[in-house]
């Protein structure tokens, strides 16, 4: 696979449901891969014995071989890469680097699971470094998610590898490579030296010991998705501490009771909720702005990201992207409520919002601060959500998503945009206006 092949995969990828934020892949990639000259190496077969390796190049290229082998093949047991230290021959080379992350995700696409364990120093460097969307930085994690195969990464203290100063990449039916941060170090090939294998990857396992992978993947349970969601989110947004929310639209704890109401009828009828369920469900909804009000009153700081495309879409239909296909519209006079209650929201000092050009990521995402930091973010459009509780992850995230609202949170600017919209609502059936 060559460069222009591997770009055509990643647009692929965008294209596909399988990745929720795929449509920032291409664009990345062709950044990456956008000069004369090819910037994939050539791979042809790995080495069918035991080799050494003597050259940091050498281990770079074989383990991106190795990820371009196993994309060829059927899942076999997870691949597990350990990189314990600050850097190592991907990251000093970033183009390799850029390249190894595209044939992951092509192999968790394929439906490879894969163990990433990093140091905690290693893992904190790369969360806190300023080229955020660059690869290896803090929020090209995001590319990883949303796959059929899991990406599950771990931080483990230092010194944790088995054998100190070494790493592993092992991909199980194709072989393993063994280095060191230097660049020395050997290819194990499969099937004969699988034996061996199998030992340094009992080894390197054992510093997972029973932590938690620093991501979870949520899969909703189907006709009950709206139910499990708003479970989940109640349960973050009932701790205390400063919050972001970025989604197309206005947040439901925005709602008043008259526009609450509306929503569960709506989504009653477009069968997105049970009748039986109607009653848990308003009931997380109230937990939501119950908790919301309350932290409002105190010294907590909220933020919410939208576009200006999806609140003139819900002025002008009655609904967001993010709604349900077949949610009815919500009428004229529930869209103004809810407007309106954004509008008194920012009479308060701590709340703001910001109306972008873009919601950054493209999907819904939460985040938190509280004492066990959050980030939950969706993957695929209503059923698959990933859920981050590293602390380091958090600040970076919400670092960036602040100077990303800042140009665009302007409170009287917002209150012009919302006071319009309003307007809008209650003409009724008068032509939108163009937003400022």
């Amino acid at each position: 696979m060559d460069a222009d092949e591997l770009l055509s995969y990643a647009r692929a990828l965008r294209n596909s449901e399988q990745s929720g934020i795929g449509r920032l892949i291409a664009e990345r990639m062709s950044r990456t891969f956008g000069n004369a000259e090819p910037l994939l190496p050539q791979v042809d077969q790995l080495p069918e014995t035991t080799t050494k390796l003597t050259a940091p190049a050498e281990v770079a290229h074989t383990m991106v071989g190795l990820l371009a082998a196993a994309e060829k093949a059927d899942p076999q047991t997870p691949i597990l890469i350990c990189r314990y230290t600050r850097e190592d021959v991907l990251d000093a080379r970033p183009h390799l680097l850029a390249t190894w992350g595209v044939y992951l995700q092509a192999v968790m696409a394929k439906g490879w699971d894969v163990e990433h364990v990093r140091s905690e120093a290693a893992w904190e460097e790369e969360m806190r470094r300023l080229e955020v969307w660059q690869p290896g930085g803090p929020l090209s994690i995001l590319d990883r998610i949303g796959f059929d195969g899991d990406y599950r990464p771990y931080a483990v203290p230092v010194p944790a590898s088995p054998i100190p100063g070494f790493n592993l990449m092992d991909v199980p039916g194709h072989g393993t490579v063994f280095f060191s941060p230097t660049g020395l170090g050997c290819f194990i090939p499969e099937p004969d030296c699988r034996p061996l294998a199998e030992v340094l990857r009992a080894q390197h396992l054992k510093v997972i010991g029973d932590r938690e992978p620093l991501v979870r993947r949520h899969s909703l349970e189907a006709g009950r998705e709206e139910l499990e969601l708003q479970r989940i989110i109640s349960d973050a947004e009932s701790v205390p501490g400063n919050r972001i929310l970025v989604k197309d639209g206005l947040g439901v704890d925005l709602e008043p009771p008259e526009v609450l109401a509306s929503r569960l009828e709506r989504l009653r009828l477009a069968g997105r909720v049970a009748t039986d369920d109607l009653l848990i469900l308003r009931q997380y909804y109230e937990r939501r702005r119950s908790a919301f009000s309350t932290q409002l009153d105190s010294s907590w700081e909220f933020l919410d990201l939208t576009s200006r495309a999806a609140l003139l879409e819900f002025t002008t239909t009655g609904k967001t992207s993010s709604d349900p296909e077949n949610l009815r519209p919500a009428p004229e006079d529930i869209r103004a409520a809810h407007i309106f209650a954004a509008l008194k929201a920012l009479a308060h000092e701590n709340y703001s919002l910001a109306v972008v050009d873009d919601v950054p990521f493209g999907v819904r995402c939460l985040m938190k601060d509280s004492p066990v930091p959050l980030v939950f973010l969706e993957v695929a459009k209503g059923s698959i959500w990933a859920e981050f509780r590293d602390p380091v992850f958090c600040s970076s995230l919400m670092t960036h998503m602040r100077q990303v609202a800042e140009p665009s949170a302007d409170k009287e600017n917002v209150r012009g945009i919302l006071a319009e919209l309003a307007a809008q609502c209650s003409a009724a059936t008068g032509p939108p206006g163009v937003l400022g």
